[in-house]
């Protein structure tokens, strides 16, 4: 809350346990392939798959732990993340193709027997769609552009789904700030031209 907008949320707020365990609000810390956050996270804008700085999509999602794994309580941290323009699209198809199948496949599932009662055709039509909705299951898995939880203690979560191309990229926008900000803090020692 400010003097201007009395409404203004807190950072405090906005980063949830962020400010309280010394990560800066939306920060984060990278540790292996994986990164290290608070409850939110703002990634800089590279495509978190390809590496890319050019041509990008801002997405916001919510990271959980993989549907695979048996969690007892799930958690969740709020990510915003870049992905490139192409890769979004080819997802998209895949997405779309997927969810075309399932259909196509409940469809025939159900359908099937009822057209063809009297013949096996209907046998043959039910197991047609049931293995055309497990394809498109798999089909839209792999459209799915989400970041995952991988492990968290207390309110620190670990990030996966990064690819190296991203820690590369992020290392060289480092390395490339890393000696203005050395001369920025001589300039504040006095040490500086």
């Amino acid at each position: 809350m400010t003097e201007d907008n009395p409404y203004s949320v807190s950072p405090e707020c906005i980063g949830g346990m962020n400010a309280q365990e010394g990560l800066p609000v939306g920060g984060f810390q990278i540790d292996g392939d994986r990164i290290v956050c608070g409850n939110s996270v703002a990634l800089p804008p590279i495509c978190v798959f390809t590496g890319a700085k050019d041509d990008l999509i801002q997405l916001t999602s919510v990271a959980q732990y993989g549907s695979w794994r048996l969690v007892v309580r799930q958690h969740s941290v709020r990510c915003l993340y870049y992905v490139s323009q192409t890769l979004h699209s080819q997802h998209q198809m895949f997405r779309r193709v997927g969810s075309g199948s399932i259909a196509l496949g409940f469809a025939t599932m159900l359908g099937g027997p009822f057209l063809a009662s009297e013949s096996s055709l209907g046998g043959f039509l039910f197991l047609l769609g049931l293995l055309i909705a497990v394809v498109g299951f798999v089909v839209s898995y792999f459209g799915d552009l989400r970041l995952w939880i991988v492990r968290h203690r207390g309110n620190q979560y670990w990030i996966g789904g990064l690819r190296p191309k991203f820690f590369a990229e992020l290392q060289r926008l480092v390395e490339g700030a890393q000696p203005a900000s050395d001369g920025l803090a001589q300039k504040l020692e006095g040490k500086g031209e």
